[in-house]
């Protein structure tokens, strides 16, 4: 597996005091309650991104990336055949996008997260951009490295730009 797992690509559009504006390459991400695969599939410096709605709760992480000028996406053999012998683990592609993102060195918890999430939303407001609208009222946030420190990390509330809601 070694030299499967890179760190997360992005291009920074917009960095100010309070947020940052990033641009995600198409990534294939991972969720539920998978460990054993997370400690074997991934490496330092993919952030475990989690996505907690009313209803629902997932936790993911970001396996493989698109190149840059690669127009397709592919999940390494070793992880397909690794992610095949876990009957708990959904490999999922996730599109290019636009995502604010507010930096945190706190722990994550629920009114950590949801301080930041609105002091990031009022950022957004400031600079005239404008968040996809979430239905659920879910927030996402992800922590770097969160499975394999205890002591301080870096955390991000992540919103989702709309299309068009942004010069980018």
């Amino acid at each position: 597996m070694t030299g499967v797992m890179r760190a997360t690509k992005y291009l920074v559009l917009s960095l100010a005091v309070s947020n940052e504006v990033k641009s995600f390459k198409e990534y294939f991400k991972t969720f539920h309650d998978i460990f054993p695969f997370v400690f074997k599939a991934m490496r330092p410096l993919s952030p475990a991104i989690m996505k907690v709605g009313s209803s629902s709760k997932s936790m993911m992480w970001p396996l493989v990336f698109k190149a840059p000028g690669s127009s397709t996406l592919e999940v390494p053999d070793c992880i397909l055949e690794l992610a095949a012998s876990q009957n708990i683990v959904d490999i999922q592609p996730i599109p290019e996008q636009v995502v604010a993102i507010g930096v945190f060195d706190d722990a994550s918890t629920e009114p950590v997260v949801r301080a930041n999430i609105r002091k990031l939303n009022n950022a957004l407001k400031r600079d005239g951009l404008d968040p996809e609208v979430d239905d659920e009222g879910s927030v996402t946030f992800a922590q770097y490295d969160a499975v394999y420190t205890m002591g301080k990390r870096r955390g991000e509330v992540w919103i989702k730009l709309a299309d068009g809601g942004h010069p980018w």
